[in-house]
């Protein structure tokens, strides 16, 4: 268990990093009005979630998960982690005051594109079956494949389904929810907790 988290801590710095440098240069980060994309940001007053090291937005527009990780990544961010049901149960709140909220699903930052079954955040973290949080549906995942050969490998978040996550394709079009580091807001308490 240390190793698992002296590895996440590693993840947490390189990420840091990569914000602080993108922060230099303030015309890299859109805001919310020039994303032309209805979203829903979290207030800063949400509470304490990964030590208020992180803020989630959710991007109604439905696009396919290789374009919500760009699109993240695009805004400075990272589909969301979801490390614990706490973290689960405020970007679960949030969907549900969005216009989408009916949607089938919410692509969040986890899939198992490269090897099946291996599942992997977009920080980098391995899913751990047994020791990291999950909130799974029943039968879930399942790795349906379609009549062209296409595997259900990218996690979204279900609305419709007790905001259980499941496995889906990857082209299907969907809102999602990105993860901003903000440590630049809170950094005594971020050190503290990610340990840098």
């Amino acid at each position: 268990m240390i190793r698992i988290n002296a590895n996440r801590s590693k993840v947490w710095v390189i990420l840091l990093s990569v914000l602080i440098h993108f922060m230099v240069d303030a015309s890299v980060f859109h805001s919310i009005e020039t994303l032309n994309n209805p979203t829903v940001k979290r207030s800063k007053g949400w509470g304490t979630v990964l030590c208020n090291c992180v803020d989630y937005k959710i991007y109604t527009k439905k696009v396919r998960y290789s374009t919500a990780r760009y699109n993240c990544a695009d805004d400075g961010g990272v589909l969301a982690y979801i490390p614990d049901n706490a973290t689960h149960n405020v970007i679960n709140s949030n969907i549900r005051g969005t216009a989408a909220e009916i949607s089938k699903g919410y692509w969040i930052g986890l899939n198992d594109i490269d090897v099946k079954f291996q599942y992997l955040w977009e920080t980098g973290d391995k899913l751990v079956k047994g020791c990291d949080f999950t909130n799974w549906g029943r039968g879930a995942p399942n790795h349906k494949t379609s009549k062209t050969g296409a595997i259900q490998s990218c996690v979204q978040i279900r609305p419709g389904d007790g905001y259980k996550w499941d496995d889906d394709y990857c082209h299907a079009k969907k809102p999602y929810v990105c993860m901003f580091n903000v440590c630049s807001e809170n950094q005594e308490n971020c050190s503290a907790c990610m340990g840098i």
